[in-house]
């Protein structure tokens, strides 16, 4: 962020508080809803991470669990229905959130791109 933009708030009185919530949060607001949710779809989807350092079963994470879906049928049958509906369910919760900060998540994407 330039730091004109805090010189110009300064020069027009207002206080350091002020120019925080004013100024400088709304502008780093789309980096930082950008931000959250990469690394909060990161921390949900990072599987190997869960499946190496979790050792009781009432320890792992969904995604984790959702690996250990037993088998039915054959012995080499693996039911990918099940797995699929259970990455839909655990994926759920995100959607909410991607709705909520979709606006913010367009303009930190474009940020960088070159304004008319």
């Amino acid at each position: 962020m330039p730091r004109e933009l805090d010189e110009a708030a300064a020069m027009d009185g207002s206080s350091l508080l002020d120019t925080m919530f004013r100024i400088i949060f709304p502008i780093a607001l789309p980096g930082f809803a950008v931000t959250f949710l990469l690394l909060f779809t990161a921390g949900w989807n990072d599987f190997l991470f869960a499946f190496t350092l979790t050792i009781t079963p009432d320890t792992r994470l969904l995604t984790v669990r959702l690996f250990e879906v037993p088998v039915r049928g054959g012995v080499n049958t693996i039911p990918y229905d099940l797995i699929a509906a259970g990455g839909v369910l655990i994926l759920l919760p995100l959607v909410p959130i991607l709705l909520r900060v979709q606006r913010q998540l367009v303009e930190g994407i474009l940020a960088g791109a070159v304004k008319q």
